[in-house]
Order: structure tokens, then sequence, then C-alpha cells
């Protein structure tokens, strides 16, 4: 649980009453790892709640792929019905991964940059907080990703990703060639510095740089799309998130290859070996404030029809 603490109110929340029993009984609330600013708001919500007899869980953040961060994931995931997460994307990213199992929903405090994946503002925080415990939100699955890669006579290394798996060079400057394989039908072979396995979520992140399409957050889909293609005609595809990927390296491969999951995870991708995708079987779930709308998200973030001469 969270340690009792008594910090100073936050002028957002400030002494706020709640005029209804809450929708929620125990919250759990993640902070970005070791991010004084996350902790003391982290304190601050705690608080309040704890005053409406809201029992409340504490992380400071659900950052390693280690077996304290399942044990952490573990008690957060036994014990609540909705977890806050305090941070940005990344935050948000790296505890939607270690929680996924438990089937809670998650709703994001953007602390960060950009925010796709957190709606709440710390300014928009206390209106936000008080709409969602009367129960006014909007529920939203989204996919995510399960990779495998497998070879004979080593371990088999596993990873969940919620924006994108990457396949990419780690030593020297030089393309990469990939076998991929779509419901063991040959697709292509990229000769590329690398490839992206995105899912809708992850199509404003990493792929968007590709010249990969935005798809809405709901589509069943998978994208793909490589890095810097030698090929120009080898563009962004779309397949169906039912499609099981299989990739595996060319044969006259000289690279040391990566697997890179949310941009947190590393593994190795070796000659011989093979890495399989498909989609997890259970969405996560998203809490979103009532008025939340994707293309609202999209002119904020990416600045559509700001007209230049209008921000000098």
């Amino acid at each position: 649980m969270c340690p009792n603490h008594n910090p100073d109110p936050d002028p957002i929340l400030m002494d706020t009453i709640l005029p209804f029993e809450s929708k929620f009984n125990t919250i759990g609330l993640v902070g970005k790892y070791r991010d004084k600013s996350a902790a003391l708001l982290i304190k601050q919500v705690s608080a309040w709640l704890a005053r409406h007899n809201i029992k409340t869980y504490c992380n400071e953040g659900l950052y390693y792929n280690n077996q304290e961060t399942i044990d952490a994931a573990a008690i957060l995931g036994n014990n609540c019905d909705l977890i806050i997460i305090f941070g940005g994307d990344g935050t948000f990213l790296s505890a939607a991964r270690a929680l996924h199992q438990f089937k809670i929903p998650l709703l994001g405090v953007n602390l960060g940059r950009l925010g796709f994946l957190a709606d709440l503002s710390k300014t928009h925080l206390k209106t936000g907080l008080i709409e969602i415990l009367e129960g006014k939100f909007i529920e939203e699955p989204r996919l995510l990703l399960n990779v495998q890669i497998k070879q004979t006579g080593f371990d088999e290394l596993s990873s969940l990703a919620l924006n994108e798996v990457v396949i990419h060079q780690t030593d020297l400057a030089r393309m990469i060639e990939l076998n991929v394989f779509v419901n063991d039908e040959f697709l292509t072979t990229y000769w590329a510095d690398g490839l992206i396995i995105s899912s809708p979520t992850g199509s404003t992140a990493y792929a968007l740089s590709t010249g990969g399409p935005l798809m809405y957050p709901t589509l069943p889909a998978i994208l793909m799309a490589p890095i810097c293609p030698h090929t120009f005609s080898h563009r962004p595809i779309v397949i169906p998130s039912s499609a099981k990927v299989r990739i595996e390296l060319a044969k006259n491969s000289k690279s040391s290859v990566k697997v890179t999951c949310d941009g947190q995870v590393l593994m190795p991708f070796n000659y011989g070996a093979s890495l399989e995708l498909n989609t997890q079987d259970e969405d996560l779930c998203l809490l979103h404030p009532s008025d939340y709308s994707y293309f609202s998200i999209l002119r904020e973030k990416l600045k559509w029809g700001h007209h230049p001469l209008h921000e000098r």
C-alpha cells in the first residue's frame, strides 16, 4: 500500500469532496521511474483518495523486465480495480506489458511530452479524476503484440509489445536481410536498415517515421514497415491481426541483429533463429475521459491544421 504521507495539498485537487460513491474501491498508482514530480503527485493523489475511503497501492515504476517488476505487478494486479499511470508514454508502455494479464483498466496522466497514451494532463487532473471515479469514462480495447524468438539449442525468448517490435542492426551501419512469412506463405525478403512490426496503437510512434499509415486504435490489424529499404517499392503493408508472422535472417546475412519491443526490451536475433509474432489473446483495456476523441488527439499532437503564420 502507499506510504502514510501527509504532503501539502495539491492546488489542483485542493479539498474537493466527492458527492458520490466511487466506482473504484482500490486504485494502483504507478509513477515514472525515479521521477520526483511523479512521486510527489502520487503522494498527493493517494492522500486525496484516502480521504474518500479509496484504498491505494503505489509503485515507483514497472520499468525493468525482472522479477522485482513481476512481483510488484502481481501486488497491483491482485488488489486493484483501476491503475493510474503518472508519466509519459514510456511509463505507460512498461506498465501495460507488466499488468496486461490482470485485465485491469489503465488510465494515464501525462507528465511527459507528446503523451498519445496518457490522456489526462496535470491541469485537468481534478476534473478528469472526478469523472472517472463517478463512472463517466470510455473503455477501449488495445491489441498487444506477442513475439517469440526460437532457436534450437537456445532458450526461447519472448516479450509483449503495445507499440511495436523492431528488428534492427546493432554494430556496423549496414543493411540486414529478412525473409518474412505470413501464415506460412512467403511475403518477401526485406533488404533494409530494419523492420518495424506495429500495432494500431504504435502507428503514431516509430512506424510513423517510415511513412506508415495511421491506424485507428481498435482496428484489428498489424502494420509492417521497413526502415530505409533498398527497394523503393517496398512500402509499409497492413495485414489482419489474426495473421501469424514468421521472420528469419537470410542465409547470407552477416549482420549482428537485435529485436527491441516498445523501445524498452532488447533480445538477440541470430542466424538460424525464427521470430514468430502474433497478437495476444486478451486485449489491454484503456480508460479514457468521457470527452475522449482519437481524431482530436491527432489534430493536437500532430499539429494538423496549424498555419505556420499563426504560430509566430
